[in-house]
């Protein structure tokens, strides 16, 4: 879901390689902590280099994602843990934050 997400946005603001990015962000999102955080940051040297990226597109290639990560990270997938396993949403999210 994140990855398609991460497609459309780039795709709509017409970055460069989006489909290589939301496969890098697929691929990325199944490592721990570090795995979003770095498939948030892939766009950035696209936005600092390639002159045809605007800032406000470039901000928006950031934030877009990186807000979509922190959703499913800390509301989504502990509610749907939660429900599958029939715990407590915090200890999901505190076993997820240990993990």
């Amino acid at each position: 879901t994140l990855a398609s997400f991460t497609f459309l946005v780039l795709t709509f603001l017409g970055f460069p390689l989006s489909l290589f990015l939301a496969i890098a962000t697929y691929i990325l999102t199944f490592v721990p902590n570090l795995g979003p955080l770095t498939a948030v940051m892939l766009p950035l040297p696209i936005c600092m280099l390639d002159a045809s990226v605007t800032t406000g597109s470039a901000v928006l290639a950031i934030l877009l994602p990186g807000l979509a990560h922190v959703l499913m990270g800390n509301f989504v997938e502990p509610n749907l843990f939660g429900s599958h396993f029939r715990m407590s949403p915090v200890i999901i999210l505190f076993s997820i934050g240990v993990w």
